[in-house]
């Protein structure tokens, strides 16, 4: 079975987009690090996302970040695909869209989210492992990353401290909660 993986920032007031869904907020942390993403991205198969993280990612300026892996993209609507792009639009619950990817593809998932996706793996008990990486910034209002969840025991799996002052909590789901 894929380890499904929650790979994410959030502000110190737990947000992990603006109150517009943005997240330049994060920009002038970018260009410092590498924040063990390379490494991360070596062990992904596959992408999960929902509709509105994957147009925010269409809107930047860049080319689609994840060519490298398939991607699936939980909707009912059906978006522009960027060209080239393994991008799949899948509908249904995400424990029968996780079956498809982990037929489909070896690695690891990750789940980039947004925060309404993160509670549904929550619910279904899909998320094996999260990496939190709390940027040192406060927001005051935006998108939580928790809104909602259910009831869930993680155990600390280690810590990492960056120069630019986030730190990377990882820890594990206890499969006991």
């Amino acid at each position: 079975m894929a380890n499904v993986q929650l790979y994410i920032a959030q502000s110190l007031d737990g947000f992990i987009a603006d109150s517009r869904g943005g997240v330049e907020w994060l920009e002038r942390f970018n260009a410092e690090e590498d924040y063990g993403y390379e490494d991360f991205m070596a062990g992904v198969g596959a992408v999960v996302m929902g509709a509105t993280t994957y147009e925010q990612a269409m809107s930047w300026d860049i080319p689609w970040p994840y060519h490298a892996v398939p991607s699936w993209i939980l909707t009912h609507r059906r978006l522009a695909t960027p060209s080239g792009a393994d991008v799949r639009f899948a509908e249904g619950s995400v424990g029968i869209v996780m079956a498809e990817i982990e037929e489909a593809v070896d690695g690891n998932v990750w789940l980039v989210g947004g925060a309404s996706l993160v509670r549904q793996f929550l619910e279904a008990r899909l998320i094996d492992e999260l990496m939190l990486f709390v940027v040192p910034v406060t927001l005051g209002a935006g998108i939580p990353l928790f809104q909602q969840v259910p009831a869930t025991s993680f155990e600390l799996a280690g810590t990492r401290e960056f120069k630019t002052g986030l730190v990377e909590l990882r820890y594990s789901v206890t499969r006991d909660s």
